[in-house]
């Protein structure tokens, strides 16, 4: 990476893309790397993260 750039946007996403580098093993990550979807497990099978808990306040919360 250079040491000057011309902008502090040109200076983020240099940044950027070389902290995606690192994590992905010099991997390519542009518009040519292939998507990838991360799957979730249902909020059930948790029940101590952030969505089990907010599905057991939404499941035993009094209807109006």
């Amino acid at each position: 990476m250079p040491e000057f750039y011309p902008s502090i946007g040109e200076a983020i996403g240099a940044a950027m893309q070389h902290n995606i580098r690192l994590a992905y093993g010099g991997k390519a990550s542009g518009p040519d790397a292939p998507l990838q979807a991360r799957h979730l497990p249902q909020p059930s099978a948790d029940p101590h993260s952030v969505p089990g808990m907010i599905a057991r306040l939404t499941e035993t919360a009094p209807s109006p």
